[in-house]
């Protein structure tokens, strides 16, 4: 399988894609970061549903956030991907 850069798609939403595909809670996914290392992680889905006024009338929105939990001197912390999104390459790995 093909590492892929993620995708925020926009339209009237923020939704995080890879290779047009949506990521589903607890997916397991390997990142390619910029000095070649592979890593495996489980993906984390961060939904939020919000109203934006467009016309002078309230229109749904939604916002849809895929993270990783990476611990940093003992500490876990989340990265949304994002916020890296031109420094990795994302791919999904097949769940047996």
């Amino acid at each position: 399988m093909k590492f892929h850069k993620l995708v925020v798609y926009s339209n009237w939403c923020h939704v995080d894609r890879l290779d047009g595909e949506n990521f589903n809670e607890g997916e397991e996914i390997e990142i390619k970061w910029p000095n070649g290392d592979t890593q495996p992680y489980t993906a984390g889905v961060q939904r939020r549903a919000m109203k934006e006024m467009d016309h002078g009338g309230p229109v749904s929105v939604s916002d849809v956030r895929v993270w990783i939990t990476e611990t940093v001197r003992g500490v876990d912390v989340k990265i949304y991907l994002r916020d890296i999104r031109d420094q990795i390459k994302i791919r999904k790995t097949a769940q047996e």
